[in-house]
């Protein structure tokens, strides 16, 4: 029983399941994740199929990591780690960082969410040292 659940969440169908299933409990539901892979509902149902070979673009995998919280390279091949530290980050977060940060208008949201994340990383990592400092 054990080598057939590792055998499960070693294939990409289970692991795309294990994302979606993770993001319906966090309130996201499945047409949302269709609609912003640009797919229909049945192609997200297809992804989560056991036993027939899962073809996903690697613009949805990429999408679908973004809108869950797990990472592209877990997703596509068990390796790595397999959540994100720091969480989906929301438009108004993304206009706060990006007025926060002075950053020119026009930066695509991606760019304002790395800088967001790095901002984040130095904020905790001096949090960290502090702590341990004392």
């Amino acid at each position: 029983m054990i080598r057939r659940m590792l055998q499960n969440m070693s294939t990409l169908a289970s692991r795309v399941k294990e994302a979606i299933d993770d993001a319906e409990l966090n309130g996201i539901k499945i047409k949302d994740i269709a609609k912003a892979c640009g797919v229909t509902i049945q192609s997200v149902y297809q992804w989560m199929q056991e036993g027939e070979r899962t073809e996903i673009d690697g613009s949805n995998i990429a999408e679908l990591a973004h809108i869950t919280g797990f990472e592209v390279r877990w997703i596509m091949n068990n390796k790595g780690a397999k959540k994100r530290i720091f969480p989906q980050v929301d438009e108004i977060t993304l206009q706060g960082t990006q007025a926060l940060l002075k950053l020119p208008p026009g930066l695509r949201a991606e760019q304002v969410r790395g800088l967001y994340s790095i901002v984040e990383h130095l904020t905790h990592s001096g949090t960290q040292e502090d702590a341990e400092a004392q």
